[in-house]
């Protein structure tokens, strides 16, 4: 019965893609590069997207971020941090959010409530335990090098490893991009070559998976229905698939340029750097300096694309998947349970959702607007155009605010004075979820307050009361 639905989603998620075109919105992200706004909603938070990664259980989206990963909850849409602070190698066994990365790209979320990372510029494969927050080496020695195969995971080598896919059996697939091959490492912990051999080139298809030279291989992604593994071949400018050991080309003629005739193996590619599956032999995979995602369906062989404008690398606002443009996108992964596409729209410091709907808690009628977070503006009213230029409010200098009433802006987010950081969250059934930078309880629910600048502790209740407590004080404004 799930294969069954999630069949049914698919298909109508491409059939609307095609007939009516799709809705595309900004999860995270202002437009400007930076790495900022932790505990406000995404949309007034600076992001620079580098992979996304989907966790149905939490209902959270992780995305890469500079020397950071970051999450939105995607029932509220704030964003915070869950790894990372500044460029370095530190930090295992203890909280992830303590920990140093170094160039962090590709993420996956496996069945035990792990998510891992590859964390490229310290040659390893880091896992987050999400239950404690903890982080500790999952693979890889640190030194930038081929070794270890056949043997334990943290006695093996890799240089730059830029994916990661997760198989529900317990296996965990490496892109070794420097090395010009796929890792695999068991459920018992040995490391082994997938795809590729010594060497980087092109060599064929139809042969052994493990006899094949790869190029540059940097985004990957594991169909356990089928067994396959997708690569994004990036410098043989393929995408290529891994059925039985045996390796096969599902688009790309390894050219380096963009070109579309409708057969997928015709079709010149010009940068592909990530790849989702959508099921029934179909992908969407992102050609990074086409400036497009493109879908592939492998079992005819056809290719199409399936949001931006080939070869136009631009931001013109959110709108509809025929006409919305992006910017060198980094990641696309599918969310088969909410038939939602996320993209790392990377040069527009932008993570991106395209489905039938927009979420709620997404400003309405902002989705044309790029907002700077260092210019205060004031939340969006329903039915407004775009948020408005107004003054700093005396919140973020760790005053009360002023008196203007509480906005809903959806059903788990209240804005009260007139900076954009000054957001309220309000979640009654898992409050810890979105990491705030307190907790208190009223005696309606749990309030979290999320507020950026962090000088003092205020909330809201229920009933649209705002209070701000002292050293050892409370008091209702």
């Amino acid at each position: 019965m799930a294969s069954s639905k999630a069949t049914v989603a698919v298909v109508l998620f491409l059939v609307l893609s095609v007939a009516q075109a799709l809705k595309v919105y900004t999860l995270a992200g202002t437009g400007e590069i930076g790495t900022s706004g932790d505990g406000s909603l995404g949309y007034y938070a600076k992001a620079s997207p580098m992979r996304v990664a989907v966790d149905n259980v939490r209902k959270v989206l992780y995305f890469s971020d500079f020397q950071t990963i970051r999450a939105v909850n995607l029932t509220n849409g704030i964003v915070y941090r869950v790894a990372g602070t500044t460029q370095g190698f530190s930090g295992d066994n203890d909280l992830a959010v303590n920990a140093k990365l170094n160039n962090p790209a590709g993420l996956c979320v496996d069945t035990n409530g792990n998510l891992y990372i590859a964390d490229s510029g310290n040659n390893r494969i880091r896992l987050v335990t999400l239950s404690s927050g903890n982080i500790t080496t999952y693979a890889g020695t640190g030194t930038a090098a081929f070794g270890g195969d056949n043997g334990n995971r943290l006695s093996a080598s890799m240089n730059s490893p830029s994916d990661v896919a997760c198989d529900p059996s317990g296996r965990l697939f490496i892109a070794d991009t420097e090395n010009s091959r796929v890792r695999v490492v068991s459920a018992s912990g040995t490391m082994t070559t997938f795809a590729g051999t010594a060497g980087s080139g092109y060599n064929g298809d139809g042969i052994a998976a493990t006899s094949a030279k790869l190029n540059y291989p940097v985004g990957i992604a594991y169909d356990a229905s089928l067994g396959h593994l997708v690569i994004a071949d990036t410098l043989n400018y393929r995408i290529r698939v891994v059925d039985s050991g045996t390796i096969q080309t599902i688009a790309g003629t390894g050219t380096g340029a963009y070109s579309d005739n409708g057969n997928s193996i015709q079709s010149g590619t010009k940068y592909p750097v990530s790849v989702t599956y959508l099921g029934q032999r179909k992908v969407l995979f992102a050609d990074r300096l086409a400036c497009v995602v493109r879908l592939v369906d492998y079992s005819d062989q056809t290719i199409s694309t399936f949001l931006g404008v080939p070869n136009s690398c631009a931001f013109n606002g959110d709108s509809t998947s025929d006409v919305a443009q992006i910017k060198e996108p980094q990641s696309v992964q599918y969310d088969q349970v909410n038939n939602v596409a996320y993209i790392a729209d990377k040069d527009n410091y932008r993570v991106r959702g395209v489905a039938d709907t927009v979420p709620s808690f997404v400003p309405t009628g902002a989705t044309t607007t790029t907002v700077s977070p260092s210019s205060p503006v004031s939340s969006p009213s329903p039915g407004s155009a775009s948020p408005s230029p107004a003054s700093p409010s005396p919140a973020s200098s760790g005053s009360p605010v002023s008196s203007t009433a509480p906005v809903i802006v959806s059903n788990s987010l209240v804005a009260w004075g007139d900076n954009p950081y000054s957001f309220f969250g309000i979640d009654t059934s898992a409050p810890a979820v979105l990491v705030p930078t307190k907790v208190v309880s009223s005696v309606d629910m749990d309030i979290i307050h999320v507020s950026a600048s962090g000088a003092s502790s205020m909330f809201v209740t229920s009933d649209n009361k705002v209070y701000v407590s002292g050293d050892n004080s409370l008091g209702q404004l």
